[in-house]
C-alpha cells in the first residue's frame, strides 16, 4: 500500500486544492450509457480552514465545485480516473467526534460527472443532411467538452434540441448501433460492440486479476456478458477492450469491451481495484 499514489483536486473557480497526504477513499462507477457517472470522495484529517472552506463553498448554490481523482504508483506517472462536479446539496461533512467514518475532520463529496451542465439550457438546431460527426461537435461544444468519435459517420435528417445540455446526448444515443457517453470532459461517441480502437489491457493472474472471470445474465438474447475483478495497475475507461486471458475459465478468454465500470480506492486501507462488467467483442 505504501506505493499507492491518490491524488484529489476540487477546483473552487480558478483556484484548485489538492489532496495527497490525507486519509482517502473513493468508489464511483462509470458506464457507456448518457447516464452520469458518479463518484463518492471522503477526505479525512482536514485543517478546520480547509473544512469551512470547502463547506461555505458546498452551501453557496452559485458555485460549482468540480472535483478531479488522478491515480498512480509512487515515481510513475498520475492517469485521471474520474472528473466531475460536486453535488452541492448532498455532500456531507463531519467534524471531530460526529465523523461518521473517521475520528477526523472529514468531508465526503458526491459528485456526477456533468452535473453541473443538467441544469444549463441549451439549444441546438442543424439542417438536414448534416453529419453525425458535425452534430456531434456541436452537441460538445455545448457542454464545454473534447470530441472523441469514432463511430460510422452518416447523414442525418436534422438534429433539433432545446433542454439542458446533458441532454443532448441521450438524443445521439437513441441512434441503433451508436453509444453516446460523456468520460469526463470528453463526449465519446462510438460504434456499439466494438472497442475503441488502441485502447485495452491485457488482465490475467500475472497482471492483478482476482478470482476468475464470472458470467453474468445479459439484458440482451445471445449476448455474452462476464465480470471481472482486477487489482489497479493499469488505468482503463468504460469503452476499452479487455483481453482475458484465464487458465482456470477459459471459456472466457478473448476480447471484451468494458460497458461498466467500478473503482473502490483507499490509500491507507485495503481497497485498490476495479471491477468491470464486459461484453464479448465477435
Amino acid at each position: 500500500m505504501t506505493n499507492r499514489v491518490l491524488r484529489v483536486s476540487v477546483q473552487i473557480g480558478n483556484d484548485f486544492k489538492v489532496f495527497t497526504d490525507q486519509k482517502m477513499t473513493v468508489k464511483g462507477i462509470k458506464t457507456t450509457t448518457p447516464r452520469a457517472d458518479t463518484c463518492e470522495i471522503t477526505i479525512a484529517g482536514l485543517s478546520r480552514t480547509t473544512l469551512n472552506t470547502l463547506t461555505d463553498y458546498l452551501y453557496d448554490s452559485t458555485t460549482t465545485l468540480q472535483a478531479r481523482v488522478e491515480i498512480g504508483r509512487e515515481g510513475g506517472k498520475l492517469s485521471e480516473l474520474y472528473l466531475g462536479d460536486v453535488h452541492n446539496n448532498n455532500s456531507e461533512v463531519a467534524v471531530g467526534e460526529s465523523a461518521a467514518t473517521f475520528n477526523d475532520n472529514s468531508i465526503t463529496l458526491f459528485c456526477g460527472t456533468g452535473a453541473a451542465k443538467k441544469q444549463s439550457l441549451k439549444s441546438i438546431s442543424l439542417p438536414k443532411k448534416t453529419s453525425l460527426k458535425d452534430i456531434a461537435g456541436e452537441v460538445a461544444g455545448g457542454l464545454g467538452s473534447l470530441l472523441d468519435f469514432s463511430a460510422t459517420d452518416s447523414k442525418e435528417d436534422g438534429f433539433v434540441h432545446n433542454g439542458d445540455a446533458f441532454g443532448a446526448i441521450d438524443k445521439i444515443a437513441k441512434k441503433p448501433e451508436i453509444e453516446a457517453y460523456l468520460d469526463g470532459n470528453t463526449l465519446v461517441v462510438k460504434n456499439k460492440r466494438v472497442p475503441l480502437a488502441g485502447r485495452s489491457i491485457v488482465l490475467n493472474k500475472n497482471s492483478g486479476m482476482i478470482g476468475v472471470p464470472k458470467r453474468l445474465k445479459s439484458e440482451k438474447p445471445k449476448q455474452a456478458k462476464i465480470q471481472v475483478q482486477w487489482l489497479v495497475d493499469e488505468i482503463p475507461s468504460v469503452g476499452w477492450g479487455l483481453q482475458i486471458q484465464s487458465e482456470r475459465v477459459q471459456s472466457a478468454n478473448g476480447v471484451w469491451i468494458i460497458s461498466k465500470l467500478q473503482f473502490d480506492l483507499a490509500n491507507r486501507d485495503k481497497p485498490w481495484y476495479f471491477t468491470a462488467e464486459a461484453i464479448r467483442y465477435e
